[in-house]
């Protein structure tokens, strides 16, 4: 199974935007670091069934080499203040490592809004490719990138965290 199949790089900077198929390949590739930001995906890295995730000491986050996941689930703005910007924050750091060592595939189920909302911020906050001053500005110009981007509840959280997200 192809990631590119199942993704789509950003600006050719070795950022890719991607569904659950393409960080199944990814997590068999050595070359490809990996941010997952679903959560069901998230339990399945973490180890326990979904309904068990809450009990386990990786509820919210897993990170190990090459690896960052976050248990997220695309629904409304509030889901997100579990998490703080801080987890967006560490998205972006965890990018800004593995980038300059391998492809980075940020995945969720579909593609559409939690995986290519982190995109959108790297572009934006970190690679200074789109602009910066607001989310709606960043966001027009993303979506002439990504136009499959279709955001629920994160893009609520981000466009009022933006300024503390960096």
């Amino acid at each position: 199974m192809s990631i590119a199949y199942h993704a789509q790089e950003l600006l050719d900077i070795g950022v890719w935007v991607g569904n659950r198929e393409a960080c199944v390949a990814a997590l068999r590739d050595p070359d490809w670091a990996l941010i997952n930001t679903s959560k069901h995906m998230h339990a399945t890295l973490v180890g326990v069934p979904a309904n068990r995730l809450n009990k386990h000491q990786n509820y919210l986050r897993l990170e190990r080499e090459g690896l960052l996941s976050f248990n997220w689930v695309d629904g409304e703005a509030k889901m997100y203040d579990w998490h703080k910007p801080e987890a967006f924050i560490c998205a972006l750091d965890f990018i800004d490592t593995w980038r300059p060592l391998r492809q980075v595939l940020i995945s969720c189920d579909q593609g559409g809004s939690r995986s290519p909302t982190v995109g959108l911020l790297y572009l934006a906050k970190r690679a200074q490719l789109i602009p910066s001053d607001t989310f709606a500005e960043a966001r027009r110009e993303f979506v002439s990138i990504y136009p499959r981007y279709a955001p629920a509840g994160i893009a609520t959280y981000v466009a009022r965290h933006w300024d503390e997200i960096s």
